[in-house]
């Protein structure tokens, strides 16, 4: 009887094991289709990051090799930061149905994926593995729209941080950027010179001027989106070298509609 019992254990643990790897088997072969289907779609705008050149299949590896737009991103910010690529990446899928999907394919091929950053001029590459167990845990890469929103609005905070001081194209410098509450906050700071009562007289051309370069930046409309729906604001602080004072230009969750509704139409 225990013999008998021993042996349809064994069976038991056998079939289990091949129902294992025919699984693994059918989801490498469902991966390597769906690969191949994204391949003939490439290259593919990834928004303000550049374009996603190509996607390989190689030894339990699939690699996500994307061209930077070094214009708006730094490559050694990614090259000196690999948790940012990853948080990035995280961003991607919370907002990219498809992309889910593949990171799901990946997950159930027992396969671990590589992402590779090149900076379009330099050159320079920045790469991170991201870990099997890492892509099958769900906390990783399925958020509520919420937890989207929020791991957007972190990243970008992260990746602008990681670049300041900051030159702007009217002579100042984005100096400091910070939370207040519900309030993301930028430090414009000028040189010496500039009035702050000057600045404060015309606060109200300031605000126009500023709610239009902000509509024209088309590259940050999934970032005021997610600031949106977070009701969350903008303030922008501007300060004078060796002067106290500032001057607030804030804009709320309801002018950030405004501005939302007009992203990408101004020239």
């Amino acid at each position: 009887m225990k013999r008998i019992l021993f042996g349809m254990l064994m069976l038991a643990t056998m079939l289990v094991t091949f129902t294992s790897c025919d699984k693994s088997a059918a989801s490498k072969v469902m991966l390597q289709k769906q690969i191949e289907e994204t391949q003939k779609r490439l290259p593919m705008s990834m928004g303000a990051m550049g374009t996603m050149s190509t996607i390989t299949y190689n030894d339990d590896v699939v690699t996500f090799t994307y061209i930077l737009n070094e214009r708006l991103s730094d490559i050694k910010v990614l090259m000196d930061d690999s948790l940012l690529i990853k948080e990035n990446f995280q961003c991607l899928v919370a907002r990219n149905n498809a992309m889910q999907q593949m990171v799901k394919e990946i997950a159930s091929a027992e396969a671990n994926l590589r992402l590779k950053y090149k900076g379009r001029t330099s050159g320079k590459v920045a790469t991170v593995t991201i870990s099997n167990s890492e892509l099958a845990d769900t906390e990783n890469f399925i958020f509520t729209p919420e937890q989207a929103a929020q791991k957007l609005v972190e990243n970008c905070v992260n990746l602008e941080k990681k670049k300041i001081p900051v030159n702007n194209l009217n002579g100042s410098h984005t100096t400091d950027e910070f939370w207040e509450d519900n309030t993301l906050v930028y430090v414009i700071t000028f040189k010496k010179g500039y009035s702050i009562k000057a600045f404060e007289a015309n606060k109200s051309n300031i605000h126009t001027q500023m709610r239009m370069a902000l509509a024209s930046q088309a590259a940050a409309q999934s970032f005021i989106e997610a600031m949106i729906s977070l009701n969350k604001s903008i303030c922008y602080r501007i300060k004078v070298e060796d002067s106290e004072g500032n001057v607030d230009i804030t804009f709320s969750p309801s002018e950030l509609k405004t501005v939302f509704a007009r992203m990408g139409k101004i020239k």
